[in-house]
């Protein structure tokens, strides 16, 4: 079943991998380089069946500010975060009110694709 997946990545390469990869799947992608892009797309009211979302991202907003506010406006979209920092795991462990997913980075794309297909 083909879901509407949106990247949040401010690693262009990264994110080009990773579309080049659920399109195989037949996945409808969209990539925000930025939390503030990511939201304001939200507030629009589309569709989202799965949010990828790396954590540290570059710009005002990290992936766990993001996280936040989804919490706050009680969106239910399941999240897999991504990170090259380890360390964000416990904090984000201690943050979440329902399960959600961590790939470190450099994330297996078998296993990213499992996991989006399990979802």
């Amino acid at each position: 079943m083909s879901k509407n997946i949106v990247l949040v990545e401010d690693e262009f390469l990264i994110a080009m991998v990773i579309k080049r990869q659920l399109s195989k799947l037949n996945h409808q992608l969209m990539h925000f380089p930025s939390g503030e892009a990511f939201l304001s797309y939200l507030e629009q009211g589309e569709q989202i069946d799965l949010l990828i979302l790396d954590i540290t991202l570059k710009e005002k907003l990290t992936g766990l500010d993001v996280f936040k506010k989804l919490i706050e406006k009680q969106y239910q979209i399941p999240v897999i975060f991504t990170t090259g920092n380890v360390d964000a795991m416990p904090i984000l462990q201690e943050k979440q009110n329902f399960p959600v997913q961590v790939f470190i980075k450099p994330v297996e794309i078998e296993k990213l694709m499992e996991s989006i297909q399990s979802i």
